[in-house]
């Protein structure tokens, strides 16, 4: 191995050489950086005295050189390993991602058609402010599999549509197949279906639930915490039992004096559409993506809320974010559920810190 034997570079341990690697393959360097623990300028000294060296010590002209120079290199020296990695994970599994490689999201959507896209910009927005990421390389990879003709989860729930799971099931084991280490679901009422499915291969889901009701915690402990979201996740205690069993205290427009039909006009009609003999009819957030009228009507809804004392809002539909967000409110601070789930993905692909909500998919009856 003369690139070690030369002791130009003797200093730059296999760890560091790793690094070194890492950063000429196009990886992020505050992204390296974190994970072996050192500060940013002191891995990018390491790529020059390596990059130097190559100059001085092995007159590397051409490109063909240098890139077989780094083959041999990096045969020896792959890089580090994760910090961390799945709980309860299987070890063949991990082994066969390889060191230093990072975790592949497995993305479900078409919950509706547009809020896996809202989730993804999330996804690009959360690797740039965490990680600094800027060019293509630095982005996290993803697979998606969108079933935009997933039954209706709030329907479902009520008895007046089929069954969502099938169709879940289907998505979760194509993203499995494709290999995804971990699985989310940009979609807040799906969530009530997911603990019924089968895991065949163990693949873990990031929970949206969690992962929100921990920032709620963290933002306002022992607080009142308004949710705007669809009447299924409301009725179901989604949201209001994972916020109690942390001590906070849960409030919707069905709490409020004329509750049933503030809900129905200024939430579920943004959402669905108007409600016509039975019925919604379409055209709102779902099938738009995004509706001035929308934005009004659900801003009615929240500032109902803020004035019933909400100490905080959680926008618990993955389209309330397209027509409302934290500016409209004031100094109440508003958690979206699909930007706090971007922000934990990137943290689980990059191993940065924290708490990882995981819920095994096992069956129940």
């Amino acid at each position: 191995m003369p690139l070690l034997q030369s002791g130009t570079i003797s200093s730059l341990t296999e760890d560091k050489l790793g690094a070194v690697l890492r950063l000429l393959n196009g990886e992020a360097l505050k992204a390296v950086a974190f994970e072996v623990g050192a500060p940013a300028d002191v891995v990018a000294s390491w790529r020059e005295r390596f990059l130097e060296f190559g100059r001085c010590g092995l007159h590397i002209d051409r490109v063909a050189d240098r890139r077989r120079a780094l083959k041999d290199l990096r045969q020896d020296f792959p890089g580090p390993r994760p910090i961390s990695r799945l709980e309860g994970r299987d070890d063949s599994r991990e082994a066969a991602r390889g060191p230093g490689k990072r975790r592949l999201i497995g993305i479900v959507g078409g919950l509706g058609p547009f809020a896996h896209i809202d989730f993804e910009r999330k996804l690009l927005a959360s690797a740039t402010e965490l990680l600094g990421a800027s060019e293509d390389q630095d982005f996290p990879e993803w697979v998606l599999c969108s079933i935009p003709q997933t039954p209706d989860r709030t329907s479902a729930y009520f008895g007046t549509a089929a069954d969502p799971v099938p169709f879940l099931e289907r998505g979760i084991q194509r993203l499995e197949r494709a290999g995804a280490d971990f699985v989310v679901v940009p979609c807040n009422t799906a969530h009530l279906f997911l603990k019924r499915l089968v895991a065949r291969t163990g693949t873990r889901l990031l929970s949206l639930i969690d992962v929100t009701v921990s920032r709620a915690e963290e933002l306002a402990p022992g607080g009142k915490v308004g949710i705007l979201a669809t009447t299924g996740t409301l009725r179901s205690g989604l949201y209001h039992d994972a916020l109690r069993e942390r001590g906070l205290r849960p409030m919707s427009p069905l709490d409020l004096p004329d509750g049933e039909e503030l809900q129905l006009r200024e939430v579920m009609e943004p959402i669905y559409g108007p409600y016509e003999e039975d019925d919604h009819q379409g055209g709102g957030l779902k099938t738009h993506g995004q509706c001035d009228l929308a934005e009004a009507s659900l801003l009615v809804a929240a500032k109902r809320l803020v004035a019933a004392g909400a100490d905080l809002l959680i926008l618990g539909c993955t389209e309330i974010p397209l027509a409302l967000d934290s500016d409209q409110l004031g100094d109440t601070p508003v958690l979206d559920p699909a930007q706090v789930l971007a922000e934990a993905t990137i943290r689980l692909v990059y191993s940065l810190d924290g708490p990882h909500h995981f819920q095994k998919l096992t069956t129940s009856s």
